[in-house]
């Protein structure tokens, strides 16, 4: 029984893409550079076109339609997090929990460096006051 499960774990591990081989895709020009790891692909903007991205596996299984309507999607979304500085009250939650260090408090709010920051939404999430979004 112990080396079946361990058997059946590998052949469902097998189709799925590990590590190097995830790719981030542009719906629109095609544009493909490599997944970071902790950074959703659709939370980046490609550099071309300034769409959002998508991992490429996702998109090689969609349907025609379906990639009219995955394109549309990631386009409606915001492309950082905005601080609103009548509710932020500088807690420092946000500075903890974001991985690329793109958030600081200046004269008492929030302010997210948008050269840093990777869109992973993390600080969104954290904030106790909801002032991120």
């Amino acid at each position: 029984m112990f080396g079946r499960r361990i058997r059946l774990r590998a052949f469902f591990r097998k189709g799925r893409n590990h590590g190097s081989e995830i790719m981030c895709v542009c719906p629109s020009c095609g544009f493909t550079m490599q997944h970071e790891k902790g950074v959703a692909c659709f939370s980046l903007l490609c550099p071309k076109c300034k769409t959002r991205m998508i991992r490429k596996d996702v998109l090689e299984k969609a349907s025609k339609n379906q990639r009219q309507q995955i394109s549309k999607a990631l386009e409606n979304k915001n492309t950082y997090p905005k601080v609103n500085p009548d509710l932020c009250i500088a807690c420092g939650k946000c500075i903890v929990i974001c991985p690329f260090k793109a958030i600081s408090i200046k004269n008492g709010v929030a302010y997210i460096d948008e050269q840093l920051c990777k869109k992973c939404r993390k600080c969104i999430h954290d904030c106790p006051v909801d002032a991120i979004q």
